[in-house]
Formats: C-alpha cells, sequence, structure tokens
C-alpha cells in the first residue's frame, strides 16, 4: 500500500495506507476481481483510485 499512498502523494494527495487499500479494492471489485495486480505505471495506479476518495470533501 506504500507505492498507492506515495503515488497519490505525488499530487499532494494525502491518505492512510488502510484508505488506499479500500480504494484499491472497490478499483478491484469495479473490475470484477477480489484484487488486481498494481499496474507498472504509477500515474495508472493513481488515476485508478482518485474515483474512489470525496476529495472535495477535505475542502470544506
Amino acid at each position: 500500500m506504500i507505492r498507492l499512498v506515495s503515488a497519490l502523494a505525488a499530487d499532494d494527495i494525502t491518505v492512510s495506507p488502510e484508505d488506499a487499500y479500500a480504494a484499491w479494492r472497490r478499483h478491484s471489485e469495479d473490475h470484477a476481481a477480489s484484487w488486481l495486480a498494481l499496474y507498472s505505471n504509477d500515474d495508472e495506479n493513481r488515476q485508478a483510485l482518485l474515483c474512489h476518495f470525496d476529495l472535495d470533501a477535505d475542502s470544506n
């Protein structure tokens, strides 16, 4: 999960390893998989995760 946390941190998005895990699990389930291997490109990993976070909620 550290790789996913780091990939998001590159865009100044801070998440816990637990939240990254949960988001990747939801991403995997969206593709009818129990767990997908991470993409080799961290930009792809970041894009896959972004739709699973409500980033606007933190800006209030």
